[in-house]
């Protein structure tokens, strides 16, 4: 085989865009998640402001509440 010279190759230009791509992706994944996460950390604050006040049915109810959202 005889030598072609200099050959371009566009496997760069490629990675470039589908690193770009995947940035937007994880980017409105984040977007969507955040709101999510933010009210069940709200809830795990409620139900354990509840526990605290309500003695043994509060620990009964953190228990449970915990149970359903794992």
């Amino acid at each position: 085989m005889r030598d072609t010279g200099h050959v371009v190759d566009g496997t760069t230009a490629r990675t470039a865009r589908r690193t770009t791509a995947g940035s937007r992706s994880a980017q409105e994944t984040a977007r969507r998640a955040w709101p999510v996460r933010a009210l069940l950390g709200v809830l795990l604050v409620v139900l354990a402001v509840v526990a605290v006040v309500t003695g043994d049915l509060g620990a009964r109810l953190l228990l449970g509440a915990l149970g359903l959202l794992a």
